[in-house]
């Protein structure tokens, strides 16, 4: 058997080994390259500095916009006709709530109000707080709050899922469902839309289902029968959105305002709930700023 103070003195060499070669090392080494990695860290420094300064100014150009955007806002609140509290007077409506800009959610609230409509409920769909395994529950329940035969047991249901708030009257017929989407937080995620996708196809072929006619309950103005049964649909988002539901809305038909946090996006709106149809705003995706019929009020 080996003696264990052989194992020592062995290791003890080859230690000794490494650290004479590291020194030999180090005394070969180029007095430059300490200087080229100062150098280097000097432009990585700038740079950062750079990159700092950009965002800076950045940041004040968007803060700059944002508070041009709302003296224009203001201004075009003035110039626009003044809000009738009969236009929606008589008017049932419902509010179908999935952004996540929640002044945006409660300016809506507050100007339907204001407008003369009588606001039944308001749901409010959090996706970020839903488990994913119980979205279908979700789903297929959401389109029978508004149809005042199954409204109470859906109401049961959505009442024990996490990530959904109900308030309001849901035991009666509506008149309007307006929804209320987009996403302007830097932690929202694309699946968002997708769930909001599969919202649209869970009303739509929902509402199929619980109709005796072939018509759909839910529809666009351009598909509206006579049958008091229909719903209108109508949708929009805030104009800071960084996620937007518009796409959605013009793939399946639904009359959309891109910017409904500002007046012009308001009055837009009142358009659509007034029988227009279309895709208005202020964003690439609208089809129009505003309707044909409101310039011409404006004359």
């Amino acid at each position: 058997m080996s003696d264990w103070r052989y194992h020592v003195a062995s290791l003890s060499a080859v230690l000794l080994g490494l650290a004479v070669g590291l020194l030999i090392g180090g005394l070969y080494l180029s007095p430059a390259v300490p200087d080229q990695i100062a150098a280097q860290l000097k432009r990585l420094d700038e740079q950062f500095a750079q990159r700092t300064e950009e965002l800076r100014q950045a940041e004040s150009e968007r803060d700059n916009l944002k508070q041009a955007l709302a003296r224009t806002d203001s201004l075009l609140a003035r110039l626009l006709p003044p809000l009738n509290p009969r236009l929606l007077r008589g008017k049932r409506v419902a509010l179908l709530i999935t952004t996540d800009d929640r002044s945006a959610a409660q300016g809506i609230e507050q100007w339907l109000t204001e407008a003369g409509a009588e606001l039944l409920s308001t749901t409010r769909v959090e996706w970020a707080r839903i488990d994913p395994e119980r979205q279908t529950i979700i789903l297929n329940n959401l389109p029978d709050l508004f149809n005042p035969a199954m409204s109470a047991g859906a109401r049961t249901v959505l009442s024990r899922q996490q990530g959904v708030q109900l308030s309001g009257d849901y035991s009666r017929a509506v008149d309007i469902l307006i929804w209320v989407g987009g996403y302007t937080s830097r932690s929202a995620r694309e699946e968002w839309l997708q769930s909001d996708s599969e919202l649209i196809a869970a009303l739509q072929s929902g509402i199929r289902r619980l109709t005796p006619t072939p018509r759909p309950r839910f529809s666009s103005p351009t598909q509206q029968g006579t049958s008091e049964d229909n719903i209108l649909l109508v949708a929009g988002e805030p104009f800071g959105t960084r996620l937007s539901i518009i796409p959605l809305c013009k793939a399946t038909e639904v009359p959309s305002v891109d910017c409904i946090d500002l007046a012009l996006g308001k009055s837009a709106l009142l358009a659509l709930l007034s029988g227009e149809s279309g895709h208005y705003g202020l964003k690439p995706t609208a089809e129009s700023t505003v309707p044909d019929t409101l310039l011409e009020s404006l004359r």
